[in-house]
């Protein structure tokens, strides 16, 4: 919370600070150009008037909301309890100018059974659907909102065990963070485009023109006109949103082919991340942890029992040659030591191995090993981190919680 209060500040008084001294700049230049120019005051009036009325139009709602979506007081929530129905995401394009091209932005609407209506998620919460709709499953959920901004806003999201996956304090911060983070932009944007209204007559006849707009100025300001149109037109397209709807059961299980007959099921919540230059798929079940699968076989008649290790030895060296730097041995042993899987996943019964380590550039890694005696295979489930952020101590739950059971879905095709 303090790191985004810094950055809000930094943002506010650089962006303030620069449009303000940009709008002060030019009413100064206007304020000069206005005692010599003998163009009369009724049509400097009507320059000046246009455009700021475009900019209010569009710049004045953006105010109303920004302090429509202030948080409330816990005490004036309301409460509402069923089961989710569905969620509706939708999906706006936007134009990043930083780095060129378009980003997506993402909203949800949690529709509840028996409700009228649904609540809206803003966008900045960082919301996870797939990850929500394992979390709340079937039964009924309790939800305290507010409404008063015209929209029904979750503030705190727990179960009838009273685990929360949603609470007050992150919701009233992302609220407020939001409504300034819209403030200053809304300011920034009217002292900008200020400062363009003011200085339009001045720009239109210069004191040399004696009253007359040339023929360049004319073909600038139609010019600058067509831009503006385009705009708007551009923002009205990217504005309409791509809509799915995915029921309360969630996504359906992945059936992942890993090759050689052998296949995973991925329960649901899971889904596909993208595919990597090599051709490599990955999975997610959750933000900042991603999830692969590899096969390695053996192809020479080795007595049983003796191909696995070897195998594993052959996998380790490979590993620590090319990619792995920092074995985390205070977890475990990196990939030496064979074990079967019953012990901590009931009703398996696999040989695996697995390890911890660190890529060069800092990744986190782990490897679970699963020997198939009867595909003559070796499958490697890796997992590792999509943000560095990430600790090991929350890989380490990543692991226990979503990558071992994954081993009840491991099966072989009978050939």
């Amino acid at each position: 919370m303090g790191a985004n209060i810094f950055f809000l500040v930094f943002y506010a008084l650089w962006f303030l600070g620069f449009t303000g001294w940009l709008f002060v700049h030019f009413l100064k230049k206007y304020l000069f150009w206005r005692r010599k120019t003998p163009v009369p005051p009724g049509r400097q009036f009507v320059l000046i008037l246009l455009p700021s009325l475009l900019t209010a139009v569009f710049l004045f709602p953006t105010f109303f909301q920004a302090f429509k979506n202030l948080p409330v007081p816990y005490s004036e929530l309301k409460e509402a309890t069923a089961p989710v129905e569905f969620i509706k995401q939708l999906t706006y394009r936007r134009t990043q100018s930083r780095y060129g091209g378009v980003r997506r932005e993402h909203r949800y609407n949690i529709y509840l059974e028996g409700l009228t209506g649904y609540l809206r998620v803003p966008e900045n919460f960082g919301f996870d659907q797939d990850e929500f709709l394992a979390w709340a499953g079937l039964e009924p959920v309790t939800f305290l909102y507010n409404s008063n901004s015209g929209r029904s806003i979750p503030y705190v999201i727990q179960n009838a065990s009273g685990a929360r996956f949603l609470d007050y304090e992150f919701t009233s911060g992302r609220l407020w963070s939001g409504a300034m983070h819209r403030l200053v932009t809304a300011l920034s944007a009217l002292l900008f485009l200020g400062a363009g209204a003011v200085y339009l007559p001045a720009w239109l006849y210069p004191l040399e023109s004696k009253g007359k707009v040339g023929k360049s100025k004319k073909l600038e300001l139609a010019f600058l006109a067509a831009l503006v149109a385009t705009l708007l037109v551009v923002g009205y397209f990217t504005s309409q949103p791509e809509v799915t709807q995915t029921p309360a059961g969630g996504t359906p299980p992945v059936e992942v082919e890993v090759g050689g007959g052998i296949r995973a099921t991925l329960p649901q919540g899971w889904r596909e991340d993208g595919t990597t230059e090599s051709g490599t798929q990955w999975y997610k079940l959750q933000s900042g942890v991603a999830t692969c699968f590899h096969l390695n076989t053996w192809p020479e008649e080795l007595p049983d029992g003796e191909w696995s290790r070897l195998l594993l030895e052959d996998y380790r060296k490979f590993l620590l040659e090319t990619y792995i730097t920092q074995p985390q041995e205070g977890l475990g042993p990196f990939l030496t030591e064979l074990a079967s899987s019953g012990g901590q996943v009931p009703g398996t019964d696999f040989l695996t191995s697995e390890g911890w380590g660190q890529s060069k550039s800092g990744v986190k890694n782990h490897f679970l090993t699963v020997f198939l005696p009867q595909a003559r295979a070796m499958v490697v489930i890796r997992s590792c981190s999509s943000k560095k952020s990430v600790t090991w101590e929350e890989l380490e739950r990543y692991i226990d919680g979503c990558v071992r059971p994954l081993l009840s879905g491991l099966q072989v095709d009978a050939r």
